[in-house]
């Protein structure tokens, strides 16, 4: 805070003198500037005007226990958005609350993932947030219909996200059509109940959709040729709509494969000049079927691309569709395992303007295929190269890509610490790097990307078996790292661990299954800095013991742990680390170890919502002999 305190001949200048010259507004849009979450509760803590100014601007709030809900909400009186997908359960009387309190002003409202709470409790949300615009009921596996028929009276909805609610039907989907005439994104993935009825009741009364995600339904071309009719439509999504490629032929005469039917819905709509995403994940391609999307209007308007996984991409077919898309941005050609490096020189020539390019386990193409993209997209920032023929060759000329946020790398085993050099001295932007099993990576790598590429938040070095505590030390100084995943790393310890933890106090998910060296000081560590923590794998971290776990389960924000053979921790200290996290969501414990548990310890977990996972996975012993595993 010394820093924004400003300085006169001299002198530093009276929290009166400065900052009383500020009206609430200004000092309210500084403070929003704060992205930091412990930034921001130290800027709550310096005063209580800064503390009234943030409760009287902030319209976002995230919360962990339903129980603050009343002082919060009561607290907070520009509250507009708010997000309860943390909360392990949410209840009616919940809802409630937040519909008291909120009322009109409540603009967005997430409960994805929580359950506790059926339409009684929707329908005040329903009644009283009357300007609601977004609401994600995704992951709720247990909602039925009747939820629906709450949502449906929320007229005013333009965001409705139901991925993964598996057993909603028809019958609810085509009342929320008839009552959200508003809608414009709309999720379905994985409503494997919802079919023709409800993309036509969609087609008929939401005219502004823009983003309809229809994959793994029971949708078939008909449906989708009823959607492909609205004007506004510019994402598409039909990824593993199995009933879509059966039943091509049944409403379109004759068919020439397992997409052409829906080829011609969706090529033959004169509507859809909007229409910027594609996704066939999944699909069968026969011949050159694709061959509509660039030459048709399609071409133009076209932004994203997704044949991930599809059966039957070859270099033909992927020329078929670039030729005409110049504005493309993002394409996924994840196993698409006949494309060569011919399909490379037709991105490289077709595609300049890509920002993101997925081609995991495209194993035919070569150094030379691989080498055009650092020659010719520079703007690219996200690149998946995953079990990819990738070399330091190949690196050296990626280094060009000088935009890069994400790199993936995992399965190269032929790329060498000399590769990492070159993109740690050019891709100073990079935030996301994964050299899962790149085995020839050493402790050089690490210390390149630290060094050049400050900004790095996620980074994946499971299984790099040569990097040692000077990896940690390296990383240490990587202050925005919030995911480290460091499976199978025999040669860190405590040591490494302390530096680390002391350096990444942002820290939020740590992965160290298998660091065999690694003893309770140095989980204390980490228990005393990341104080961010919520997420943790010690699965066969053989050292630790009773007091080393309860360090780590102290922490109030622990949600997912991965406890298995930990052969030093006794059944009550596991019990009462599993306990003491009030906001555990997730946790696996060996299964052999069930018989062992108290029955009053498993029902107090699962009354708070949190899921016990009993895995039957192999000893330590068996994992020395087998490193495979």
């Amino acid at each position: 805070m010394a820093a924004m305190i400003p300085r006169t001949r001299g002198k530093v200048c009276t929290h009166k003198q400065c900052f009383d010259l500020l009206d609430d507004y200004i000092l309210s849009v500084i403070f929003e500037m704060v992205r930091d979450s412990t930034d921001r509760l130290s800027v709550r803590l310096v005063c209580k005007r800064f503390l009234t100014v943030q409760a009287s601007f902030r319209n976002k709030m995230q919360v962990l226990r339903t129980h603050i809900l009343p002082t919060a909400l009561e607290r907070y009186t520009e509250l507009k958005h708010l997000d309860l997908s943390l909360c392990l359960q949410v209840h009616n009387k919940d809802l409630s609350v937040v519909g008291s309190f909120s009322g009109p002003r409540l603009q967005s409202l997430n409960l994805s993932c929580v359950s506790g709470f059926n339409e009684q409790g929707l329908m005040h949300v329903a009644t009283q947030c009357t300007s609601l615009k977004s609401l994600d009921l995704s992951n709720g596996l247990l909602l039925e219909d009747e939820v629906l028929y709450a949502v449906a009276l929320m007229t005013n909805l333009e965001h409705l996200k139901l991925a993964n609610c598996r057993t909603i039907t028809d019958s609810g989907l085509i009342e929320v059509a008839k009552g959200c005439p508003k809608l414009r994104l709309l999720n379905l993935k994985s409503c494997m109940r919802v079919g023709d009825a409800s993309a036509m009741a969609i087609a008929e009364n939401c005219k502004l959709v823009e983003d309809l995600d229809l994959s793994y339904t029971e949708v078939t071309g008909i449906g989708v040729s009823r959607v492909a009719l609205l004007k506004n439509l510019k994402h598409l999504t039909v990824v593993g709509c199995y009933s879509l490629d059966n039943n091509n032929r049944s409403w379109v005469g004759q068919s020439g494969g397992p997409l052409s039917g829906w080829s011609r819905s969706v090529g033959g709509s004169l509507n859809l000049r909007s229409l910027e995403v594609i996704k066939l994940d999944e699909c069968t391609i026969v011949g050159n079927e694709l061959a509509f999307i660039g030459e048709s209007f399609l071409a133009k308007t076209l932004k994203e691309l997704s044949l991930s996984k599809c059966i039957g991409v070859n270099d033909e077919a992927v020329y078929g569709v670039l030729k005409g898309c110049a504005r493309l941005e993002r394409l996924d050609l994840t196993c698409c395992h006949f494309i060569t490096d011919r399909t490379m020189c037709f991105i490289a020539n077709f595609c300049r303007q890509l920002r993101s390019l997925k081609m995991e386990s495209c194993g035919l193409v070569t150094e030379q295929g691989i080498s055009l993209i650092g020659q010719r997209l520079f703007l690219l920032e996200e690149l998946n190269l995953t079990d990819c023929e990738v070399n330091d060759q190949c690196l050296e000329k990626l280094a060009n890509c000088t935009a890069l946020k994400v790199l993936k790398l995992a399965y190269c085993t032929d790329i060498t610490d000399v590769g990492l050099q070159h993109i740690g001295l050019t891709c100073r932007d990079l935030r996301e790097i994964d050299l899962y099993r790149s085995s020839d990576l050493g402790d050089a790598s690490i210390e390149a990307l630290a060094n050049g590429c400050p900004n790095l938040s996620v980074i994946n070095m499971s299984y790099c078996s040569r990097m040692t505590d000077d990896s940690l030390i390296s990383i240490s100084k990587l202050h925005e790292l919030t995911t480290l995943e460091m499976r199978s790393l025999m040669k860190v310890t405590c040591d490494g661990l302390k530096v680390l933890a002391s350096g990444c106090r942002k820290l939020e998910k740590l992965d160290m299954k298998r660091c065999l060296a690694v003893m309770d000081w140095g989980i204390k560590a980490l228990a005393k800095n990341c104080l961010n923590l919520n997420h943790i794998c010690l699965s066969y971290c053989w050292m630790i013991s009773d007091e080393g776990l309860e360090a780590v389960a102290a922490s109030k924000n622990m949600q997912n742990m991965s406890l298995l053979h930990l052969d030093e921790v006794t059944i009550r200290g596991l019990e009462e680390a599993v306990l003491s996290c009030e906001n555990l969501q997730k946790v696996k414990i060996s299964a052999h170890l069930r018989e062992k548990f108290s029955e009053q310890t498993i029902v107090t977990l699962v009354e708070r919502g949190c899921r016990i996972k009993w895995l039957e996975k192999p000893t330590l012993d068996h994992l020395l002999m087998y490193p495979s595993v």
